[in-house]
């Protein structure tokens, strides 16, 4: 049973009526969630340097090959990423990849998303590059991502296919390589 208030016309009082709209409003805002948070199970890679152009990439020997630099954060990590659009040729020391070939590290817990994302690209791992880690590389029709770890770690395959999939959504809307940039953030 409502009181009546002092009035007595039978209608609740106006603090319960502002107790009320205090407690809705409480209840509503609870459940909100900021529409740019990223889901808990991904993680984020920053960006923290680049794209810079460069001129020579660092694990092809002396070379003047042109291209882009750039590293991420990957938590306590850092991984530096490369772009090139010109034809590279791969030696020995290249190993390729493929679903039976990546090293166990790199494929435990791997998202089948990623493999799908990776399927286009024709993958290449360098196990040893000037100065240690590891570095791959992620072959498309019109250009070549690099990708160096320190070591290549569980989840990292996932970093290399999202940034893949950023990137290119980033390169497709450039008119020329002026335009070309990295995405600040990559969630994988």
């Amino acid at each position: 049973m409502i009181p009546k208030n002092r009035r007595g016309d039978g209608k609740p009082p106006a603090s319960w009526l502002a107790v009320f709209v205090v407690l809705a409003a409480a209840g509503l805002l609870a459940g909100a969630r900021p529409a740019a948070a990223a889901p808990a199970s991904l993680r984020r890679a920053r960006l923290e340097t680049g794209p810079d152009r460069i001129r020579g990439l660092p694990f092809f020997g002396t070379n003047a090959i042109l291209g882009l630099s750039g590293s991420y954060s990957l938590g306590g990590r850092r991984a530096a990423v490369y772009f090139s659009r010109s034809p590279l040729y791969y030696d020995e020391s290249w190993a390729a990849l493929g679903a039976g070939k990546i090293s166990a590290g790199a494929a435990q817990g791997t998202k089948a998303s990623s493999w799908k994302a990776l399927a286009g690209a024709q993958m290449r791992e360098l196990g040893a590059a000037e100065g240690g880690g590891s570095v791959i590389a992620l072959r498309k029709s019109r250009y070549t991502l690099f990708i160096w770890l320190p070591r290549i770690e569980a989840g990292d395959l996932d970093f290399a296919a999202a940034f893949a999939e950023r990137f290119e959504f980033f390169s497709a809307a450039a008119t020329d390589d002026s335009g070309i940039s990295f995405p600040a953030f990559v969630d994988y």
